[in-house]
């Protein structure tokens, strides 16, 4: 049954039903069902009769496309009482449209105009001449327009398919020219858009967002009818809005000292401290070979003794834990943590390693130590990416998340989803490499372009990088809420 039919016949049984019924007014003739279904029955032959077959009779017709403003007065004109109602132009303008459904479609374009400023209402901008002067026409954009051209030729496309640009500029990378062939492709009718088209798109919408970000929407201007270089270089410059105000909890933290740690947290610390000092209790100096070792220069002798209790039995040649079965099998498990899928790792240390010859790879690598240390108040802490661990001066005095306790500031516990609490560094200090790696992907395009382009294309990366940020401080209650003010207002 089609669905037409089936919702024509629930509306027939819905209007010969009973309103209601009640116990004490019951109804004299209960036939309303039959004479609904007897309705139904002749709905067959009325199609039939009036050669109504689906989606492609003629019968009804799909609505037509109607492109024009959604304002109703006039914007300039507000020196009245009463607002300037908005006119239509009498010839109407035929255009194609690429709707939401990335369809071809006829669409009329309806022109809407001020008859005492003369200023003319498009679906995606209003075009003036600025009052008390003789200039050129100006235009301003609509910055939640539902249609934006893209062709002085008559092609107006969704903007919904230029939020789809965005994604795949964002996700995949994808410049204009590639997310063209893309629609042609998708699409595969005539007419085909251009990469010109595409480009217009691209810089039509994200001028209304690089507008709305910086709040000058209402205030924007530029020539009536520029071209895309014009727009471009109008909607671009600046600093990205917000950036200069941000605030969140991997870049601002409240001052801590070692007295502030809980003492579930001073726990998680001391079981850390064989990670900077040797692990034979209670000696606390530095160590020998800081990303192999566990020992410090005097206690160095007993890398050759097995250290899982019960230890003190010799180390077999070759291996890490003496020859005791459930030594073995804890050290494979352990092991088996950090096999994952790095296949090529393993190649290159196994090659370094070939290429050192094969005494110097069977002995372990011993950094000169540095017995004089200068005596520092604090570290110099250096960020994840340039902190050198097999450096003994860097490793005690350059660390970025030092975990015996030394610098409550750079450390903190966290919970991860299975319950588990494990240190982490309480700033993120590879921000900058991390914006630069995610702007690699971009260079083939950007390495091309004109220098207004550039500028623009610059612009909404930042644009789209910082509201990625932004939303992925959301999402884990990174923000400086109300409760992160209140404990930095606190006397406590």
């Amino acid at each position: 049954m089609r669905p037409v039919a089936r919702r024509l016949r629930d509306l027939l049984l819905d209007a010969c039903g009973i309103e209601h019924k009640h116990p004490d007014f019951p109804p004299v003739n209960d036939d309303s069902e039959d004479v609904g279904q007897r309705l139904f029955q002749d709905l067959e032959p009325l199609y039939r009769l009036l050669g109504i077959d689906g989606s492609s009779s003629t019968i009804f017709p799909d609505l037509p496309t109607i492109l024009c403003t959604s304002r109703l007065h006039c914007v300039f004109c507000t020196d009245t009482i009463h607002p300037r109602t908005l006119r239509r132009f009498k010839k109407p303008f035929s255009v194609r449209l690429l709707d939401h459904h990335f369809e071809w479609k006829a669409a009329t374009l309806f022109v809407a105009y001020c008859i005492k400023c003369k200023a003319e209402y498009y679906p995606d901008r209003i075009t003036y001449r600025p009052p008390g002067t003789s200039f050129e026409r100006q235009q301003r954009l609509e910055i939640d327009a539902s249609v934006l051209c893209v062709s002085k030729h008559g092609v107006w496309i969704d903007w919904r398919v230029a939020d789809t640009q965005e994604k795949a500029l964002h996700r995949f990378r994808s410049g204009w020219s590639a997310f063209a062939a893309w629609l042609n492709d998708f699409i595969d009718v005539k007419p085909h858009v251009t990469v010109r088209q595409a480009q217009r798109l691209h810089q039509e919408h994200f001028s209304r967002r690089l507008l709305a970000a910086h709040g000058i929407g209402e205030t924007f201007s530029v020539a009536a009818h520029s071209n895309a270089n014009t727009l471009a270089a109008g909607a671009n410059g600046g600093v990205i809005a917000g950036a200069m105000s941000h605030g969140c909890r991997n870049c601002t933290h409240l001052k801590r000292y070692a007295s502030d740690f809980m003492p579930e947290e001073r726990g998680q610390l001391s079981q850390n401290e064989n990670e900077v000092i040797c692990t034979v209790k209670p000696c606390r100096k530095p160590l020998v070979d800081y990303q192999k070792g566990c020992f410090c220069k005097e206690h160095l002798p007993l890398a050759d003794v097995c250290g899982i209790v019960p230890y003190g039995r010799p180390v077999v040649p070759g291996a890490v834990t003496c020859d005791r079965p459930a030594h073995v099998k804890w050290h494979r498990k352990y092991q088996s943590r950090f096999r994952v899928n790095f296949s090529g790792i393993q190649r290159v240390i196994r090659r370094q390693s070939e290429r050192s010859g094969t005494e110097s790879a069977n002995q372990p690598s011993i950094p000169t130590p540095h017995p004089d240390l200068p005596e520092l108040d604090s570290v110099l802490g250096a960020d994840a990416m340039h902190n050198f661990p097999t450096d003994l001066l860097c490793r005690v005095w350059c660390n970025p998340a030092p975990s015996n306790g030394s610098q409550p500031v750079l450390v903190e516990i966290v919970v991860d989803d299975d319950g588990r609490r494990h240190t982490a560094c309480a700033f993120n200090t590879e921000t900058a490499e991390q914006l630069n790696a995610w702007l690699n992907g971009y260079e083939a395009q950007l390495r091309q372009m004109t220098d207004v382009n550039y500028d623009f294309y610059v612009h909404v990366l930042m644009l789209l990088y910082k509201e990625e940020v932004e939303r992925k401080i959301e999402k884990k209650g990174n923000g400086l809420d109300d409760e992160f003010w209140a404990q930095v207002n606190s006397t406590n």
